[in-house]
């Protein structure tokens, strides 16, 4: 695997928890069967021992397709409303004034 495919490799894996909970064990499957790098075999085993196959973090627990707010801190996910909550609020006091 040329250093290209390996930096594509470990950004599909990244991009795992994107995916339908029902659909990532099937993609993780067929992403570990491409695998022919021996350097990317232990990242692929942790992987599968952490997160693929874990009875503490079940893949329906960290797949994150169809939630609205994707940020790790939800007050970065409200930060657009706030925003715009602000701007209204300048617009009206302008008008007020």
């Amino acid at each position: 695997m040329s250093e290209t495919g390996t930096y594509s490799f470990i950004r599909q894996l990244l991009c795992l928890p994107l995916l339908p909970a029902e659909h990532i064990r099937p993609t993780f499957d067929m992403m570990s069967g491409l695998n022919t790098a021996r350097h990317i075999t232990p990242l692929v085993e942790y992987m599968y021992n952490t997160w693929i196959s874990s009875t503490v973090w079940p893949v329906e627990s960290w797949s994150v397709y169809g939630h609205t707010v994707r940020t790790n801190n939800d007050v970065e996910g409200n930060l657009i409303f706030y925003f715009i909550l602000l701007i209204i609020v300048v617009v009206i006091w302008r008008d007020v004034a």
